[in-house]
């Protein structure tokens, strides 16, 4: 079988035509198709050095505060110089809340009813007024229209030894007459009587025993309550009770007190241990002590433990060997130094202590604050410290 071919004359081949451009039929792509979609975006670059640190600014070095005239109440703020020149802004008009005055008259009634009286005042633009000061029994009060006197009667002086007493007598004072002196609340009255007035109170010892007030059989302590508030007050000093702390020297004696409630003396095991705790009433408070004490004033008192060791084993009443916790000796609201806690030595431990009449964050009692004045030779009370 042949085959042959035949060839066909179409003619030469043209040019290549321009590309179609139809965005709107083809996805906004150039050519015949649309363009895929884009790819992950890359790795961000490195963070380029920091630049140039700008001129340091004004300072601000001082206010000037205006409280009178017609610039009340006015701040002027003071910067500090630059380039030479020294700077000022005007801080404008400025005057936060006015708090009330706080302003304290005291008085005292010791025999008689004579006391500071009361006390009323106001204030306008910084002007204090005092509207009335009242007096009564012992205090006068004078206003001579510029300023206002105020006169009391003074108490000369007895001091009273057993049954009969005893008085000084002054030979004779600048005028040449005769005067008497003696302790507070007598009052001499110099002719044509001569009587002499007095009133008579009683004063507890100024040292006290402080009595345990029970005993934790199983631990073997005495536990001692009382509260250096009311025992430091006039009225713990005049009271006929002589079970009630009173005065400014407290002693604690646990083995005086041991043989007291036992009827034996204790072995140096059965020596019992000792925690003080702090009697008075946390509602109490700053009350309490602005009511025995005058405000912003500070009292203090004088502790002698006689042989109260704190450290080593002991035997309770059962014959069980018992330890006990340095930390619970004294009460939370009397402190020592950077809060640490002392032990008790063999010897007598004599610390003082003072207040402020502030209140305890923890227990809302009052602050008392503890020194070492004197304890068992070369051993120190906190020497459990590292």
């Amino acid at each position: 079988m042949s085959s042959s071919a035949h060839p066909f004359n179409i003619g030469p081949q043209g040019t290549t035509g321009n590309p179609w451009v139809n965005p709107d039929a083809w996805g906004g792509a150039s050519g015949y198709a649309s363009t895929g979609p884009a790819g992950p975006i890359g790795p961000t670059g490195p963070i380029g050095g920091t630049g140039p640190t700008g001129e340091t600014g004004p300072s601000l070095i001082g206010i000037t505060y205006t409280s009178t005239g017609a610039n009340a109440h006015r701040l002027i703020l003071q910067y500090n110089n630059v380039d030479g020149q020294a700077l000022t802004a005007d801080g404008g008009f400025y005057r936060g809340p006015t708090g009330s005055a706080i302003y304290y008259l005291r008085g005292e009634n010791i025999g008689h009813a004579v006391t500071g009286g009361v006390l009323f005042k106001e204030s306008i633009n910084g002007i204090l007024y005092l509207k009335s000061i009242t007096g009564g029994n012992g205090l006068r009060v004078e206003d001579n229209g510029t300023s206002v006197r105020i006169r009391y009667n003074t108490f000369d002086a007895v001091s009273a030894y057993g049954p009969t007493g005893s008085i000084v007598f002054s030979a004779s004072d600048t005028a040449g007459g005769t005067g008497l002196s003696g302790a507070t609340l007598t009052h001499y009255y110099a002719g044509p009587t001569y009587a002499l007035k007095m009133t008579t109170r009683t004063y507890n010892e100024i040292s006290n025993r402080v009595a345990p007030s029970e005993y934790d059989t199983t631990n073997n302590i005495f536990i001692y309550k009382f509260n250096p508030v009311d025992a430091l007050s006039v009225g713990a000093a005049r009271a006929n009770n002589w079970n009630k702390p009173s005065g400014s020297v407290f002693v604690i004696d646990p083995n005086r007190d041991y043989e007291l409630w036992f009827g034996y003396e204790p072995s140096d095991k059965q020596k019992p241990f000792v925690r003080i705790l702090d009697s008075s009433e946390p509602s109490a408070g700053i009350a309490e002590y602005s009511d025995k004490f005058s405000m912003y004033s500070s009292t203090g008192f004088t502790l002698m433990v006689i042989d109260g060791k704190t450290l080593g084993g002991r035997e309770n009443s059962n014959g069980d060997t018992v330890t006990y916790p340095y930390t619970t000796v004294f009460p939370i609201n009397w402190k020592f130094s950077y809060s640490l806690n002392p032990t008790l030595t063999s010897d007598i431990d004599i610390i003082q202590f003072i207040t402020l009449g502030a209140e305890d964050a923890v227990n809302n009692k009052i602050e008392w604050y503890g020194m070492y004045v004197r304890t068992e030779k070369n051993i120190n009370p906190f020497g459990w410290v590292k």
